[in-house]
């Protein structure tokens, strides 16, 4: 029986990630996984959110209303190194190729998280909720990018003379 894959590109390299065998993938889920709990638990109060018509401040004051566990996993699941560790823990071909993907140029933080959260849905019965806390981290990134930019612009103007 053929087991189930999901492809990720990193690097521009495509990687076919098949699925472990349930004792395997039990002590990494145990690693990467439980602490999304904290996190699951935050989204369920967002239950009915548009996100797509939520304000700055108004997605601030949702996020500190989930609670410190599941903001803590919001702000942990944020953490590119550890996504990409975990894509090498459970994934050998990715693993023999970490160096390479590390010297890379062309490796990105959008592609380790694309990756990471293809590996998540893999594993997890949830890959609907997954999908959700997607969405959700990707709007907390673009609206961190956003208010970075914004920083940037009311600083003035060096100038070189």
């Amino acid at each position: 029986m053929k087991r189930a894959t999901c492809t990720v590109t990193l690097a521009g390299i495509e990687f076919e990630i098949e699925q472990i065998n349930r004792r395997k993938s039990k002590a990494w889920r145990d690693t990467y996984l439980a602490p999304m709990t904290g996190l699951a638990e935050g989204l369920r109060g967002l239950a009915g959110v548009d996100f797509a018509d939520v304000e700055d401040g108004k997605l601030m004051q949702l996020v500190g209303g989930m609670g410190g566990d599941a903001l803590d996993t919001v702000l942990n699941i944020m953490d590119y190194d550890a996504m990409f560790d975990a894509l090498c823990e459970y994934s050998p071909e990715i693993a023999e190729s970490r160096e390479l993907l590390d010297d890379s140029e062309d490796l990105y933080d959008s592609d380790i998280a694309s990756a990471f959260w293809s590996l998540v849905q893999l594993v997890s019965p949830f890959g609907t909720v997954v999908k959700y806390g997607q969405r959700f981290v990707n709007l907390l990134r673009s609206k961190e990018a956003d208010e970075s930019a914004a920083t940037k612009e009311d600083q003035p103007e060096v100038s070189k003379s």
